[in-house]
């Protein structure tokens, strides 16, 4: 019980340090085995000594190349090492995944470092702060063109990274078109570092569909247009070389997409008609977790506007969390209804756009959304009366 207490302080010691990058723990956990502390032996020997057959054979199948960092360990504590990366880099993510969502503070890392950045907290049009956001233009940010993950920013002499839910070509885009002014982006709080962050150029990229087919939008007061669409649980017999049953496969068993809903609504609020609408895209990417991906948006007067002439008064990312019961109640009810659903356990905004054309969303949403084929589902039902 005391080794094993031992051993457990060490990992969650190393792993609440910060939310570590692969290679740079690699390099933290080598200088750390080459100190030849006693302390540093006997965590590696409790490790070791918890190995089973199982654990052995997956880390020499799943991570032969991890046995170079650790090349000046004997085989059986070389394995040991491996098992305690992988051990820490699992509750780092545990560790710190939950305060990612954490609205802004003062004594989180990234503003204790730079306390200038609490100036730049986005100011709502009624004046409240909105700790969930920065205003864009206070950082340096440039995103690589066509890489989705490209995260890292840079205020001062800090390195800081965005929101790890938020597509980097998503503000690409935005800040191309539109500038960095009318732009709130969400930040990781507890990230901060005085060197950038290697890049990883291993992408996989999606097509986004066209939105120039999108023609009007002609909807009453108090009508309802909603969507929900599936991804079918299949087997491999199922598929037979069908390569959209085969997308539907991975992105079930793989990517642990569950399904996308969409609500639209017009109202009649002060003499004007107020048009919303929301999209959530739902996953289990994470244990006993469910992740939802949501776009909102709103418009005035724009009832029977030609597509490409709507102006939004705003569109915003968000992601929503469903933890405990709440995962399954989300599950159960649907967006499309145009009821209430299940809140989320927790949240944050990615980034607001202001004064957007609603012709943008399609793009923003093929980029936005892991689904490529629910994505085009939606596309060829919910608009399909408004194609050229």
């Amino acid at each position: 019980m005391e080794e094993l207490q031992c051993y457990e302080g060490f990992i969650k010691k190393i792993a609440h340090i910060k939310e570590w990058d692969k290679q740079e723990l690699l390099n933290f956990l080598s200088k750390e085995f080459t100190t030849e502390s006693e302390n540093t032996y006997k965590v590696i020997g409790i490790r070791a000594r918890l190995l089973t057959t199982e654990e052995r054979g997956y880390i020499s199948n799943e991570y032969p190349h991890l046995k170079i960092p650790f090349s000046f360990l004997e085989d059986e504590n070389q394995l040991a090492a491996i098992a305690i990366y992988l051990e820490i880099l699992h509750e780092s993510d545990k560790y710190f995944f939950p305060l990612s969502f954490e609205e802004y503070n003062k004594t989180q890392p990234i503003f204790q470092a730079e306390p200038e950045l609490l100036d730049y907290i986005r100011t709502s049009q009624t004046g409240k702060l909105d700790h969930e956001l920065l205003q864009l233009k206070a950082i340096e940010y440039k995103p690589i063109p066509n890489y989705p993950n490209y995260r890292t920013c840079k205020f001062n002499n800090s390195f800081l990274q965005t929101s790890r839910y938020l597509d980097s070509r998503i503000p690409r885009y935005l800040i191309d078109k539109y500038g960095v002014e009318k732009i709130h982006i969400r930040l990781e709080p507890y990230y901060i570092s005085d060197r950038g962050a290697k890049f990883d150029l291993t992408e996989e990229f999606l097509q986004p569909p066209n939105p120039k087919w999108l023609k009007d939008l002609k909807m009453h007061h108090n009508q309802k247009e909603g969507c929900q669409i599936f991804i079918p649980e299949l087997t491999t017999s199922d598929l037979q070389g069908d390569s959209k049953k085969i997308k539907q496969f991975n992105e079930y068993h793989k990517l642990k997409l569950r399904k996308l809903e969409t609500i639209a609504i017009m109202r009649n609020e002060n003499g004007k008609k107020h048009f919303s609408m929301s999209l959530e895209e739902l996953s289990e990417e994470k244990d006993e977790i469910l992740i939802g991906r949501m776009i909102h948006l709103d418009a005035l007067d724009s009832y029977d506007t030609p597509f490409n002439e709507i102006k939004l008064n705003h569109l915003d990312l968000t992601i929503n969390v469903y933890t405990d019961t709440k995962k399954d109640e989300r599950l159960d009810c649907s967006l499309s209804e145009g009821g209430v659903v299940t809140s989320a356990s927790y949240r944050t905004h990615l980034i607001r756009i202001d004064d957007i054309m609603f012709s943008e969303l399609i793009h923003i949403a093929s980029l936005f959304f892991k689904s490529e084929t629910m994505v085009d589902e939606w596309i060829s039902t919910q608009f399909k009366l408004v194609k050229n």
